[in-house]
């Protein structure tokens, strides 16, 4: 990997190898600081720890229904309404969404055969 342009911190990481992080004004990346608190740094590490989890649907969560369109729409509400709330991460959401985009074209590809095959009988006159 490559290392980014500028100053690089002092610090050594506990293998032993130099730290490659950016430095900050005091020749320290901000985990290897002698400026910043270690109690500062314990709040960081739950914070990412929390941010760098997926929040995924609880196993208990019944299986999600995709057999009309109207059942799309009902996925669709719960998963946008989970977002704005922060129960569910947008990975999630985007992959629950590509599988209701795909299962929406399915039911148009049916419909559509449905009606050629409506459209052939009304041309022979019904039969």
């Amino acid at each position: 990997m490559k290392a980014l342009p500028g100053p690089r911190c002092q610090g050594t990481k506990k293998d032993g190898q130099p730290c490659t992080a950016g430095a900050t004004v005091d020749g320290y990346c901000p985990w290897h600081s002698p400026n910043i608190s270690d109690e500062a740094k314990a709040l960081w590490r739950t914070a990412g720890g929390h941010a760098s989890r997926p929040t995924v649907l609880p196993a208990d969560s019944p299986d999600i229904r995709l057999r009309s369109t109207a059942e799309c729409l009902r996925v669709l509400e719960s998963v946008a309404s989970r977002v704005q709330r922060g129960e569910l991460a947008v990975a999630v959401a985007r992959e629950i969404t590509n599988t209701v985009a795909v299962t929406i074209r399915l039911i148009e590809a049916t419909l559509d055969d449905r009606l050629r095959k409506l459209e052939k009988i009304l041309r022979r006159g019904g039969r």
